[in-house]
């Protein structure tokens, strides 16, 4: 079944707002349920601190190798189906932390782990589907970027 531009940045969206919607409401059910202030709770947030770090640049990284791959495919449907999997794994590199910090909340009651959602969160709006973020991450050309740009070009056959 043929896919249209507007058809295949609409499941990209789908997926990434499920992404940020699973984030706010596990943090939301954390923030209610959390307990107590607990005593020592520092440490929780160096670990947390490291694993939002290794998260981003973890989720650049390989983002980063995947796209290379996906740069060098010849047809663009091989080139979106390479990207769908390099942003479906950029996404999970960029999740684990969010959930991280809410579990830490649920732990320690130390609402300050939420900074760290509150970032992931901001870093998932910057690297929201757009046809031109597509276009620039993939360095399309020509007909490609074309029928990117057209919302009823054809993209996948």
């Amino acid at each position: 079944m043929a896919q249209t531009s507007k058809q295949y940045i609409q499941r990209l969206q789908i997926i990434h707002a499920a992404q940020m919607v699973m984030i706010s409401i596990f943090s939301f059910i954390a923030y209610i349920s959390r307990p107590a202030l607990m005593e020592g709770h520092e440490m929780f947030l160096y670990i947390l601190a490291a694993i939002t770090m290794a998260g981003i640049v973890g989720s650049r990284f390989v983002f980063t190798m995947l796209i290379t791959k996906a740069q060098n495919e010849p047809t663009l449907t091989a080139k979106l189906t390479r990207y769908l999997t390099a942003y479906i794994v950029r996404l999970a590199f960029l999740e684990a932390p969010g959930f991280f910090a809410a579990v830490i909340v649920l732990i320690t009651g130390n609402i300050y782990a939420f900074l760290a959602t509150v970032g992931i969160l901001m870093m998932f709006f910057l690297v929201r589907p757009t046809p031109d973020l597509i276009k620039l991450e993939l360095q399309l050309g020509g007909d490609q970027r074309t029928r990117i740009e057209d919302p009823n070009g054809v993209v996948m056959e």
